[in-house]
């Protein structure tokens, strides 16, 4: 399409399509965006902190074997007297899902924000885009038990429990065990509490706006077509 054909079509749309409240539509473009920077925001500081915590658990599995006896001689003199404490299968299984989690969901937030960048002309294809874009957010969190809650909370249980074991040489769960797992299952309702609130108090509220102005979008340009 060239250029002034383009022009031409921009200002055919602006008349025959008119918001009927563009008050409201303006306030809901700025809460989309507002909600859209704050869903970059917390992409990127999630990276780094996912970036800074793959790090420490590869320097944990490479020098794991000589500094993890010091660290236990050090604080825990009483134990490292009777035995010689050393990382067992269960730590390192934990270390390693740990290694896969902190790439999985940087990735995983990272396709969740990424849309077609293309320019977007009309009002149509616009709304369209913003409509795409919280679409990807709410299936992603709507999932989010599957993708990070669940497997946060079996890495720790996997690394704590063979942590016990190499300090106790026992895998019956006791008194410290039993309290992170009673931390994990209060971390997981807390989780699910605030991803459900981000769900149905951000994300469907303006997604349903959206849909009714698309809504509007085509039933003006219905009755003008026909």
């Amino acid at each position: 399409m060239e250029l002034d054909d383009l022009k031409k079509a921009i200002e055919k749309e602006k008349q025959t399509m008119k918001i009927k409240n563009p008050l409201s539509f303006s306030e809901l473009k700025t809460k989309v965006s507002k909600f859209e920077r704050s869903i970059k925001r917390n992409f990127l500081i999630e990276t780094l902190v996912a970036v800074f915590a793959f790090i420490m658990v590869i320097v944990a599995m490479v020098s794991g074997p000589y500094i993890y006896p010091l660290i236990v001689k050090e604080l825990l003199p009483e134990l490292a007297s009777n035995f010689e404490p050393k990382l067992n299968f269960m730590m390192y299984l934990g270390l390693f899902l740990m290694a896969i989690y902190c790439l999985f969901v940087p990735l995983k937030l990272y396709f969740a924000i990424k849309v077609d960048d293309s320019l977007s002309w009309t009002l149509t294809s616009r709304v369209d885009k913003e409509i795409e874009k919280l679409e990807k957010q709410n299936r992603l969190w709507s999932s989010a038990n599957t993708w990070s809650l669940a497997p946060a909370a079996i890495i720790g249980v996997l690394f704590f429990w063979g942590l016990q074991y190499s300090l106790s040489g026992s895998w019956y769960p006791n008194i410290y065990l039993s309290l992170y797992f009673v931390f994990v299952v209060v971390s997981l309702f807390l989780g699910v509490w605030l991803k459900n609130n981000l769900v149905e108090e951000k994300i469907r509220p303006l997604l349903e706006k959206l849909y009714a102005i698309k809504e509007e979008i085509n039933t003006d340009y219905t009755l003008n077509k026909s």
